[in-house]
């Protein structure tokens, strides 16, 4: 059945069949290269505030005793190696330090009935 339909009587080269000679292309290798350029580079754009909002609003807020857990994970991690560094050890320990002491930044002591002392956490 096939082979009795006209269009089969003579197939075409695979080489004609990709690159047929009566389809002609005829690209500025300029406009090429400026259309490549223009969709792999990032313009700056004034509209283009609103994605970076959208991409501040997509971060999730670590908690606080998430990241002083993950340090002090760290640090344990750091003290088992063979080859462990103690400049790495103190390192991580200032950055807990660090946020330890924002933290009671953040916490103002107030009065209670006039006699007991409480603390409240100030808003972050």
């Amino acid at each position: 059945m096939i082979q009795s339909t006209k269009a089969f009587d003579q197939p075409l080269l695979i080489s004609q069949f990709i690159n047929p000679s009566n389809e002609v292309i005829e690209d500025n290798p300029d406009e090429v290269f400026t259309s490549i350029i223009e969709r792999y580079t990032e313009t700056p754009n004034d509209n283009d505030e609103s994605s970076e909002e959208e991409y501040q609003e997509d971060i999730i807020p670590v908690l606080y005793s998430d990241a002083l857990k993950a340090l002090e994970t760290l640090t344990l991690y750091e003290q088992q190696q063979e080859d462990g560094q103690n400049e790495v050890i103190r390192k991580i320990q200032s950055i807990s330090a660090t946020m330890r002491q924002r933290r009671l930044k953040r916490v103002k002591q107030v009065t209670l009935d006039g006699s007991t002392f409480g603390f409240i956490r100030a808003r972050q």
